[in-house]
């Protein structure tokens, strides 16, 4: 995602701020936060990925339907990436709200 994009979009005043800033604040937004981003891949892969493999598993043994349990498996591999990858956003987004607010005393309302 292209955060300095999203900054200027949601954060007019963020303007005047110079561009090396703007890529320093993401960089220490996404360093901050990165225990917690790898927290919600692993949890959304314990909570969405192994629980809908297992079932999948458990209804289809002994049966041919292989490939359809193999695609319903990657399909679920890719919700829980979606996933993962949203929370993730979120969390930076967060972190870029509040080095802006301090460093810079810049909200959402101030339009």
């Amino acid at each position: 995602m292209d955060y300095s994009h999203w900054i200027q979009k949601t954060f007019p005043r963020a303007n005047q701020i110079p561009e090396q800033c703007i890529d320093e604040y993401i960089i220490e937004a996404k360093s901050n936060s990165k225990l917690l981003r790898e927290f919600t891949k692993v949890f959304t892969f314990f909570v969405i990925v192994i629980p809908i493999t297992l079932y999948l598993n458990y209804l289809t043994q002994g049966s041919r339907l292989n490939f359809i349990v193999l695609l319903l498996g990657f399909t679920t591999f890719g919700v829980g990436s979606f996933t993962a990858l949203y929370f993730e956003q979120k969390v930076i987004k967060k972190y870029l709200k509040k080095i802006l607010k301090q460093k810079h005393n810049i909200s959402e309302n101030d339009l």
